[in-house]
């Protein structure tokens, strides 16, 4: 492909608002509640049909999976953890900001995906360090 192909690609892909889901928020917003419960919380993840299968998908991960395999949302949940599934809530909402339908775009916002996913992950175990490094002084 040459490269006024891959720009006309570009320009023609129209610019767009780019919008967090609102799931992904309604999460965010329980979280922060000290009594959220499991209804609550099934109840947002299940209005993100998308979101559920990324849920139940984790919860039968090797790290999270128990004896048996879960069946539903409601033994999915407490499996991860209320701000486990509001991370993968996040993310996956994040990463869909990171596409385009242009090859040439879409690659470079692969690449800045994956860096911007590097740098949450360092800033993460940094702030583990520290608190680790803060119980460790008191």
């Amino acid at each position: 492909m040459k490269q006024h192909d891959s720009l006309k690609d570009v320009l023609a892909e129209r610019l767009q608002l780019l919008t967090f889901n609102p799931v992904a928020l309604e999460l965010q917003h329980l979280v922060e509640n000290p009594d959220i419960n499991d209804a609550q919380l099934s109840a947002a993840v299940t209005r993100d049909p998308a979101l559920v299968a990324q849920v139940s998908r984790l919860a039968n991960a090797s790290r999270y999976a128990r004896l048996s395999k879960t069946s539903t949302i409601e033994q999915a949940l407490p499996r991860l953890g209320t701000n486990q599934v509001c991370r993968l809530a996040t993310a996956a909402t994040r990463f869909s900001l990171y596409k385009s339908k242009s090859r040439v775009l879409g690659s470079h916002m692969t690449n800045a995906w994956n860096l911007a996913e590097l740098y949450c992950n360092l800033a993460e175990l940094e702030v583990a360090l520290e608190e680790s490094m803060e119980l460790q002084a008191a």
